[in-house]
C-alpha cells in the first residue's frame, strides 16, 4: 500500500522542485525503506520480500516451513495493500498505478528483460545473506537498502524493476501491462531464479561443509561471567581432590611401614626363639642317651 504512492510523490516533488523524478524516486524509496527497517526490526526481523526467503531457504538458513508461512504472509499483505490502496487513497494518487504492475521498457528485448530481473536478484540476495553475517546492526540494516536503491536506479531503463514477484502479481491482477506469461517469467521465475543462485553460492562459499548454518553470536557479559565461576569450580574441586588423594597416599604408606616393621620384628624374634629351641631339643636327646645308658648299666650288674 505504501509503494502505491511512491511514483506520485516522486513525481508531485518534481514538479514541486524542477528535479529528476528519477532522482526523488529513488529519494521517496531511501526514506521508505528508513522507516520501514527498523519497523520489520522491531516485528522480530519481518521481510517483505519473498525472493529474501528464498534465497535464506536455498543457503540453509531457517526451515523451509517458516519461510514459506512467512510468504504466505507476503503475499496475503501484498494482495490486500493493493485493494486498500485502490479503495482508500485518494483519486489523485492513483495515477500511476496501471505501471506497478512491471513490464520491459520499450524497445528493450524480452531475453535481457529476463536477464536483468534474474541478475539484480542475484546480486541483491548475496548482498542481502552477506549483511546478516555484519556485527554491526547499522550494516545489517543499510546495506540490502544501499543495494536496493542502486539496482533500482539500474533497473529503471529494463524492466521498472520489480525484485518482488508477489508485489507485482499484485499489481497486475488489476492492471495488466503485459500478458500473461511475459509476466511469470519475467517477474517470478527471473528474481525466483536469482535468488535460488544466490543462496546456493553463498552456502558454498561462506559456510564450511557440515558447519551450522545459523549465525554464531558472541557470548554476553553475563555468560562469560558464569563461564568463569563455573571453570573456577571445577579447578577448585580438583585441587582438593588432588590434595585429598595425596593425604591418603601418604597414611598408606605410614601403615605399609608399620606393617613392615612389626613383621620385620616377628621374624626377628621367630630367628631368636628358634636356636633356644635347637638347644633344648639337644639337650633333652642328650639326657635320654645318658638316662639309656644307666639303665644297661644297672641290668648288667643284676645279671652277674
Amino acid at each position: 500500500m505504501a509503494s502505491s504512492v511512491f511514483g506520485e510523490a516522486a513525481e508531485f516533488l518534481a514538479d514541486q522542485t524542477g528535479i529528476d523524478e528519477l532522482v526523488l524516486g529513488i529519494f521517496v524509496l531511501v526514506s521508505a525503506l528508513t522507516i520501514f527497517g527498523p519497523l520489520c526490526g522491531a516485528l522480530g526481523g519481518a521481510l517483505f520480500n519473498p525472493i529474501n526467503s528464498i534465497a535464506m531457504i536455498s543457503s540453509g538458513r531457517g526451515t523451509a516451513l517458516g519461510h514459506v508461512i512467512r510468504m504466505l504472509g507476503q503475499m496475503a499483505g501484498a494482495l490486500a495493500g493493493t485493494v486498500a490502496a485502490k479503495r482508500y487513497l485518494p483519486e489523485f494518487l492513483h495515477g500511476k498505478f496501471h505501471m506497478l504492475s512491471g513490464g520491459i521498457k520499450e524497445g528493450v528485448a524480452f531475453e535481457l528483460g529476463f536477464a536483468c530481473e534474474g541478475t539484480m536478484s542475484f546480486v541483491l540476495n548475496y548482498v542481502f545473506l552477506i549483511s546478516q553475517e555484519a556485527d554491526s546492526r547499522l550494516m545489517t540494516l543499510w546495506t540490502p537498502m544501499l543495494s536496493t536503491v542502486v539496482l533500482s536506479w539500474v533497473g529503471y531503463y529494463f524492466t521498472g524493476p520489480s525484485l518482488n514477484p508477489f508485489v507485482s502479481f499484485a499489481w497486475h491482477m488489476h492492471h495488466k501491462r503485459q500478458n500473461d506469461l511475459e509476466h511469470y517469467l519475467v517477474f517470478w521465475s527471473a528474481p525466483i531464479l536469482g535468488a535460488l543462485v544466490a543462496g546456493l553460492v553463498y552456502a558454498s562459499g561462506h559456510r564450511a561443509p557440515g558447519a551450522p548454518s545459523r549465525k554464531v553470536r558472541k557470548p554476553s557479559k553475563s555468560a562469560i561471567a558464569a563461564r568463569k565461576a563455573e571453570t573456577q569450580l571445577i579447578l577448585e574441586r580438583e585441587a582438593a581432590a588432588r590434595e585429598s588423594h595425596g593425604h591418603g597416599h601418604g597414611t598408606s604408606h605410614g601403615h605399609v611401614a608399620e606393617d613392615d616393621e612389626a613383621s620385620h620384628g616377628r621374624g626377628h624374634g621367630q630367628a631368636q626363639e628358634r636356636p633356644g629351641r635347637r638347644e633344648r631339643e639337644q639337650q633333652g636327646k642328650g639326657a635320654a642317651h645318658h638316662q639309656g645308658r644307666e639303665r644297661e648299666a644297672g641290668q648288667g650288674k643284676a645279671r652277674r
